[in-house]
């Protein structure tokens, strides 16, 4: 074996890879929180009538949720506060899949749409969620800056 077979092909190398590789999925968001700053009278009136939550302070969540959707990816790519950032992310989608895609209603957990077919109307959620989730436990790994700044939590630093 190479050296860089030995360097980057072992099993901490391909996990961290696999990490990153997992870090970059929720740059979508960030499309999503400036399209919704952009528009943010038409973000605070759906946040006034979307869900009994938001609609206590429509403004307040106007600029919250649009804020996480886009700093919450930057720092879970670079890696940075990732543990946090990951459950500030899979709380935001806790909430939105419950609140707003679910309308608040465990009943519509699954629903028939309008093909006849059943529908689990929360997939994006769930896969932030989900996303948030796995970050919480794993960490960002070697390739963040969290390891390089010693605030992995990784118990071994190779």
């Amino acid at each position: 074996m190479n050296f860089l077979q030995a360097r980057f092909l072992d099993k901490a190398s391909l996990r961290d890879l696999g990490l990153l590789i997992l870090r970059i999925a929720p740059l979508t968001l960030i499309l999503s929180g400036a399209q919704m700053l952009m528009d943010f009278q038409g973000t605070v009136g759906m946040m006034a009538h979307s869900n009994p939550i938001t609609a206590v302070a429509p403004e307040l969540f106007a600029v919250l949720i649009p804020l996480g959707q886009i700093l919450l990816p930057i720092f879970i790519l670079a890696g940075l506060f990732t543990r946090g950032s990951g459950l500030l992310l899979a709380l935001m989608f806790l909430g939105t899949m419950f609140f707003v895609e679910m309308g608040g209603d465990l009943g519509n957990f699954v629903h028939t749409n309008d093909r006849g077919t059943l529908d689990f109307g929360f997939q994006g959620g769930w896969f932030y969620f989900m996303t948030g989730l796995a970050l919480i436990f794993t960490g960002a790994g070697r390739y963040a800056l969290d390891y390089v700044f010693g605030k992995s939590g990784d118990p071994v630093r190779e």
